[in-house]
């Protein structure tokens, strides 16, 4: 098999757990003709359909912070971004949900994104740091799992593959592709942006550093996306906390999207080959190449199937994020969760958490599955919304107050791995 098929593939793998698998109408000629050596390569590989569960794949994605040093492996590396990828077979109802950093996991005693860091950190324990460095497989792997199951007890949602992302991919990728543009909703600053490497910098000030996005259209470079992506601290209510930043996030990825899928990438082996460099050092992941036949075979099928379908993974994803916000109707996955009283704290480590409001993760799993499969395509968000609500002022066991309606921690940023 050429380098060059290679590259292609893991383009494929790469656009897929980084930013989904998108053939617009308008484009699907060009990607057809691009992606035509993989159906060449498809006759020496052996392809494989893709798992699914009630007719969707999910795939998890773990984005790794990129404020520690090292790759993906690196036990000092928080999953601030837990997202849920799920396609359907016609690509009627993509999905995407992102899961709440701060979200306590009664099972492990710890917030669900310092699981994995620290499984990570009983595998070099127990296998030795040798041995995860030479076969990382053999430690991550685990990990995985630990997180794979308790993303699926939170949201009821099958895990069928995984990708472990470091943000410098992120960043690379964008640089590769130019710069994205991403449509600001709202203008909004941020004083208290962090700066990587002064975490522990005095005095406190001198820790972060002033950003500001402007409304409407704005092409942002790799930095400025990050920062769009992960500022917390907004001015402006409605951009603050971690809920505003975890939209952001999704965003900015259905931006990258569109740029990865453009015909300046596609027709661009070197920007194919630097995003398969990147692959490659910072991206760990089960997808594999028969896994990606599949897609493309998917795909290739949707588009001469329905030529009036507008886009697998585009205007019509269905993004939710679950939160502790009061219920809106445009803000799908509000009102599902709740942050205990500073008096309740004391059963969460003395930590700022999250918590379902029933107790139990129950009515998260009900909420997902009918955005999942009880759906209209002439439906709004606040159409589904309304049809899926679900009683915010639900009591719970634990006393806990739940009309406190904070969406962040002040001090999460200066967290420690461990948290």
């Amino acid at each position: 098999m050429s380098k060059i098929f290679k590259y292609i593939i893991l383009l494929v793998i790469t656009v897929l757990v980084i930013t989904g698998i998108v053939l617009k109408k308008e484009r699907s000629n060009v990607v057809a003709n691009i992606l035509e050596p993989v159906s060449v390569v498809s006759k020496v590989t052996a392809k494989r359909e893709l798992k699914n569960t009630d007719g969707r794949t999910n795939i998890l994605l773990l984005g790794v912070d990129g404020r520690s040093l090292g790759n993906v492996h690196s036990s000092s590396k928080l999953t601030d971004t837990i997202l849920i990828l799920s396609i359907d077979k016609e690509a009627k109802r993509p999905v995407m949900i992102s899961i709440p950093r701060d979200l306590w996991i009664s099972q492990y005693g710890v917030k669900i994104n310092s699981i994995y860091p620290l499984c990570i950190n009983e595998q070099v324990r127990k296998n030795g740091k040798d041995v995860c460095e030479k076969t990382p497989v053999t430690c991550t792997k685990p990990c995985v799992d630990r997180v794979e199951d308790t993303v699926e007890h939170v949201t009821g949602v099958p895990i069928h593959y995984y990708a472990v992302v470091g943000f410098s991919a992120f960043k690379d990728a964008i640089d590769t592709v130019g710069g994205v543009d991403v449509d600001v909703e709202e203008a909004f600053d941020d004083y208290q942006y962090p700066i990587e490497g002064k975490e522990n910098a005095y005095p406190e000030s001198s820790r972060y550093k002033h950003i500001h996005f402007d409304q409407g259209i704005q092409h942002l470079n790799s930095e400025d996306a990050l920062e769009y992506a992960r500022s917390r601290h907004s001015t402006n209510p409605n951009q603050a906390g971690d809920f505003a930043r975890a939209r952001r996030q999704q965003q900015v990825i259905m931006a990258l999207k569109d740029k990865l899928l453009s015909t300046d990438v596609l027709l661009n082996p070197s920007k194919i080959k630097e995003l398969y460099g990147s692959y490659k050092e910072n991206v760990a992941t089960d997808i594999t190449i028969g896994d990606a036949m599949a897609v493309y075979d998917m795909a290739k099928s949707i588009m001469q199937d329905d030529k009036d379908n507008e886009s697998v993974l585009g205007s019509n994803v269905v993004k939710i994020v679950l939160s502790s916000e009061s219920k809106e109707s445009n803000k799908l996955g509000s009102g599902l969760l709740m942050v205990p009283s500073k008096e309740e704290r004391s059963k969460y480590n003395g930590q700022w958490v999250i918590i379902p409001k029933d107790s139990t993760f129950d009515q998260i799993h009900v909420y997902i599955q009918k955005l999942m499969f009880d759906y209209d395509d002439n439906n709004t968000d606040a159409d589904m919304n309304s049809k899926v609500n679900v009683d915010s002022n639900t009591n719970t066991d634990d006393g806990v107050n739940t009309n406190v309606d904070l969406n962040t921690d002040p001090k999460a940023d200066t967290k420690t791995s461990t948290e």
